[in-house]
């Protein structure tokens, strides 16, 4: 970022959205069809997912219809891992 104006703009229309429909407010099982496919698609959904599948290990049925802990630290490994080599990938190119 070259500015904190680029930075917020950034904030506001991307990491927002992402962090709003991640399953953090509210529930994938209540959202609209559309809104719930949205969420799928999401990494940060696997990543909520698998902290309330931790947070609740002694009550499964806490956890509400999340998926499950295998799949979500999975896509979220991965999510990271292809992010951060975008990030390698901008960084050198910036040079």
């Amino acid at each position: 970022m070259e500015s904190t104006q680029g930075f917020h703009a950034i904030m506001n229309l991307i990491l927002m959205p992402i962090w709003i429909l991640s399953g953090a407010f509210f529930p994938a099982s209540g959202a609209a069809g559309w809104l719930g496919w949205l969420m799928q698609l999401n990494p940060l959904t696997y990543g909520m997912a698998a902290l309330r599948r931790c947070l609740y290990l002694g009550a499964p049925a806490a956890v509400g219809r999340v998926p499950a802990l295998g799949p979500s630290v999975l896509v979220t490994l991965s999510s990271a891992a292809l992010t951060f080599a975008g990030a390698t990938a901008v960084a050198r190119r910036s040079r």
